[in-house]
Protein backbone atom coordinates (compact mmCIF):
# COMPACT_ATOMS: atom_id res chain seq x y z
CA UNK A 1 0.00 0.00 0.00
CA UNK A 2 1.66 3.78 -0.91
CA UNK A 3 1.25 5.72 1.34
CA UNK A 4 -0.45 9.56 0.71
CA UNK A 5 0.94 12.07 -1.22
CA UNK A 6 0.78 15.32 0.29
CA UNK A 7 -1.96 16.77 -1.64
CA UNK A 8 -3.99 13.94 -0.89
CA UNK A 9 -3.14 14.74 3.12
CA UNK A 10 -3.96 18.59 2.64
CA UNK A 11 -7.22 17.67 1.27
CA UNK A 12 -8.20 15.34 3.79
CA UNK A 13 -7.24 18.45 6.47
CA UNK A 14 -8.81 21.13 4.82
CA UNK A 15 -11.47 22.76 6.62
CA UNK A 16 -14.48 22.93 4.55
CA UNK A 17 -15.13 26.20 2.50
CA UNK A 18 -18.75 27.61 2.29
CA UNK A 19 -19.27 31.17 0.31
CA UNK A 20 -20.75 34.08 2.70
CA UNK A 21 -24.31 33.26 0.47
CA UNK A 22 -24.82 30.42 2.22
CA UNK A 23 -24.62 31.38 5.63
CA UNK A 24 -26.41 35.29 4.85
CA UNK A 25 -28.13 34.67 1.85
CA UNK A 26 -29.74 37.96 0.73
CA UNK A 27 -28.66 39.47 4.26
CA UNK A 28 -25.78 40.69 5.93
CA UNK A 29 -25.92 38.51 9.33
CA UNK A 30 -26.33 35.29 9.95
CA UNK A 31 -26.26 33.44 13.90
CA UNK A 32 -23.86 30.17 14.16
CA UNK A 33 -25.30 28.04 17.31
CA UNK A 34 -22.17 26.57 18.57
CA UNK A 35 -22.31 24.50 21.59
CA UNK A 36 -26.11 25.54 23.11
CA UNK A 37 -24.34 29.24 22.48
CA UNK A 38 -25.61 31.92 19.69
CA UNK A 39 -23.13 33.99 17.78
CA UNK A 40 -23.67 36.43 15.17
CA UNK A 41 -21.73 36.64 11.73
CA UNK A 42 -21.95 40.28 10.30
CA UNK A 43 -20.84 41.72 7.63
CA UNK A 44 -19.52 45.18 7.93
CA UNK A 45 -19.92 48.63 6.01
CA UNK A 46 -16.41 48.44 4.77
CA UNK A 47 -17.37 44.19 3.82
CA UNK A 48 -15.14 42.96 6.39
CA UNK A 49 -16.71 40.02 8.75
CA UNK A 50 -17.08 40.51 12.57
CA UNK A 51 -18.18 37.51 14.76
CA UNK A 52 -19.69 38.21 18.11
CA UNK A 53 -21.28 36.06 20.70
Amino acid sequence: MQAPSDTEDERRAAPPVWPIEKLVGTGREALIRHDKQLYRLRITAQNRLILTK
